[in-house]
């Protein structure tokens, strides 16, 4: 994860915090790595969507990256929720994060930054727009680069084709799903390679293919079903998939 937050200086002040270093170690591990805008994530077998000030983690991962005793670091956590500076849902080997007060805290300090620039000269000012300009364009062109425009139509076109079916491309499940894999790096050229695999297996069978629908061939088990080999249609009797 990169960029940067923003941490207030009277954290030292807060006696929770400065409990011991381990408290604001866990603490600012938290805030480095929530998230600071909404993405999709799978959580308890689901994707959902994790808001602003976010995070997925685990008291082991927490541990093994901070070198804190696990016990230590679940009672961190809960003493953290607690005194309301987060909450926690947690699966059975997961929690899903959430920093209380995240966004106000970022805001709070934008603003603090805001008044002082009020304060500097024109020519500050202005080079630092130009300097904020060339950032933006550089933040884009990565984005791009790094996730290009989503395929819906084109996915779905060619999943239509491939199926002789008709699903529609403004379905926010089919969508959610499509997006989910792009952002974790596949391409149009993966969805066909699954789509092409899946329904030259599943097509002739009646039992299976039922499941040529995004739910199932966009779902978590995308990968797997990328790097399988075209297989032959197996016989009826043949069938064990788990899907």
């Amino acid at each position: 994860m990169k960029g940067y937050i923003k941490l207030y200086r009277s954290m030292l002040e807060n006696p929770l915090l400065t409990k011991d270093s381990d408290y604001m170690a866990i603490w600012v591990y938290l805030l480095l790595n929530a998230t600071h805008a909404q993405i999709t994530a799978m959580f308890k077998g689901e994707i959902i969507t994790l808001k602003e000030g976010q995070l997925i983690t685990g008291r082991k991962s927490i541990s093994k990256k901070l070198n804190i005793n696990e016990t230590k670091v679940q009672r961190v956590l809960k003493r953290l929720e607690n005194e309301q500076q987060i909450e926690q849902q947690t699966s059975n080997r997961k929690r899903l994060v959430t920093v209380v007060n995240f966004k106000t805290y970022q805001q709070s300090e934008q603003q603090s930054e805001q008044q002082v620039n009020n304060k500097r000269t024109t020519s500050e000012q202005q080079v630092n727009t130009n300097k904020n300009v060339k950032n933006v364009k550089n933040v884009k062109n990565v984005k791009k680069r790094d996730f290009g425009d989503i395929a819906y139509s084109e996915i779905i076109k060619y999943l239509n084709n491939k199926t002789k079916k008709n699903f529609k491309t403004t379905t926010a499940k089919t969508k959610e799903l499509i997006k989910a894999r792009w952002n974790e790096g596949q391409r149009l050229d993966d969805f066909k390679k699954v789509i092409d695999t899946k329904t030259k297996e599943w097509s002739k069978d009646p039992r299976m293919a039922k499941y040529l629908r995004p739910e199932t061939l966009f779902g978590k088990k995308f990968e797997s079903y990328r790097n399988e080999e075209t297989k032959k249609p197996k016989s009826k009797q043949s069938w064990g998939v788990e899907l």
